[in-house]
Protein backbone atom coordinates (compact mmCIF):
# COMPACT_ATOMS: atom_id res chain seq x y z
CA UNK A 1 0.00 0.00 0.00
CA UNK A 2 2.53 2.58 0.80
CA UNK A 3 4.87 1.63 -2.02
CA UNK A 4 1.79 2.65 -4.40
CA UNK A 5 1.16 6.21 -2.39
CA UNK A 6 4.58 6.63 -2.56
CA UNK A 7 4.59 6.42 -6.55
CA UNK A 8 1.04 8.28 -6.31
CA UNK A 9 2.98 10.58 -4.37
CA UNK A 10 5.67 11.28 -7.25
CA UNK A 11 3.63 11.21 -10.41
CA UNK A 12 1.07 13.67 -8.73
CA UNK A 13 3.72 16.10 -6.48
CA UNK A 14 1.14 15.29 -3.31
CA UNK A 15 2.59 16.21 -0.01
CA UNK A 16 2.18 13.81 2.58
CA UNK A 17 -0.63 15.20 4.03
CA UNK A 18 -2.30 15.28 0.88
CA UNK A 19 -1.06 11.84 -0.18
CA UNK A 20 -3.01 10.93 3.43
CA UNK A 21 -6.35 13.06 2.35
CA UNK A 22 -6.47 11.88 -0.54
CA UNK A 23 -6.08 7.89 0.28
CA UNK A 24 -9.50 8.99 1.96
CA UNK A 25 -10.99 11.34 -0.30
CA UNK A 26 -10.20 10.10 -3.60
CA UNK A 27 -11.67 7.21 -5.52
CA UNK A 28 -8.69 6.72 -8.04
CA UNK A 29 -6.13 6.78 -5.39
CA UNK A 30 -8.27 4.58 -3.22
CA UNK A 31 -8.41 1.97 -6.23
CA UNK A 32 -4.95 1.79 -6.63
CA UNK A 33 -4.05 1.30 -2.96
CA UNK A 34 -6.60 -1.44 -2.61
CA UNK A 35 -8.81 0.69 -0.08
CA UNK A 36 -11.59 1.62 -1.66
CA UNK A 37 -14.58 3.36 0.28
CA UNK A 38 -12.34 3.30 2.89
CA UNK A 39 -13.29 6.05 6.26
CA UNK A 40 -9.54 6.31 6.95
CA UNK A 41 -6.22 6.16 5.67
CA UNK A 42 -4.56 2.75 5.92
CA UNK A 43 -1.88 4.03 7.68
CA UNK A 44 -1.03 7.74 8.89
CA UNK A 45 1.39 10.57 7.22
CA UNK A 46 4.19 9.48 9.61
CA UNK A 47 4.48 6.30 8.65
CA UNK A 48 4.40 7.66 5.03
CA UNK A 49 7.17 9.23 5.87
CA UNK A 50 9.34 6.90 7.60
CA UNK A 51 8.33 4.54 4.97
CA UNK A 52 10.31 6.80 2.43
CA UNK A 53 13.03 7.43 4.95
CA UNK A 54 13.16 3.49 4.80
CA UNK A 55 14.46 3.65 1.17
CA UNK A 56 16.07 6.52 1.41
CA UNK A 57 18.43 4.60 3.58
CA UNK A 58 18.41 1.45 1.76
CA UNK A 59 18.96 3.42 -1.51
CA UNK A 60 16.10 2.45 -2.99
CA UNK A 61 14.19 5.88 -3.36
CA UNK A 62 16.35 6.59 -6.46
CA UNK A 63 15.67 3.07 -8.68
CA UNK A 64 11.65 3.68 -7.52
CA UNK A 65 11.64 7.28 -8.98
CA UNK A 66 13.94 6.11 -11.80
CA UNK A 67 11.51 3.68 -12.78
CA UNK A 68 8.73 5.52 -12.49
CA UNK A 69 9.65 9.19 -12.99
CA UNK A 70 13.00 9.45 -14.33
CA UNK A 71 12.59 13.79 -14.64
CA UNK A 72 12.77 13.91 -11.39
CA UNK A 73 16.74 12.83 -11.44
CA UNK A 74 19.10 15.43 -11.82
CA UNK A 75 23.12 14.74 -12.37
CA UNK A 76 23.87 12.81 -9.03
CA UNK A 77 20.79 14.16 -7.09
CA UNK A 78 17.24 13.28 -6.25
CA UNK A 79 14.95 15.79 -5.60
CA UNK A 80 11.99 15.01 -3.54
CA UNK A 81 9.39 17.86 -3.45
CA UNK A 82 7.08 18.17 -0.10
CA UNK A 83 4.70 21.26 -1.42
CA UNK A 84 2.94 21.45 1.14
CA UNK A 85 5.82 22.96 2.93
CA UNK A 86 7.71 24.05 0.31
CA UNK A 87 10.66 22.73 0.58
CA UNK A 88 12.95 21.05 -1.67
CA UNK A 89 15.45 18.18 -0.20
CA UNK A 90 18.48 17.64 -2.34
CA UNK A 91 19.90 13.96 -1.30
CA UNK A 92 23.32 13.14 -2.89
CA UNK A 93 24.44 10.04 -3.70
Amino acid sequence: MKIYTTILQAYTGASDAEAIEALIMDRRWQLVVDCLDCEQAPFSQATLVRFRNALIIQGLDRRLIEAIAPEFIYGDSLFIFDFLLVNVFIIQH
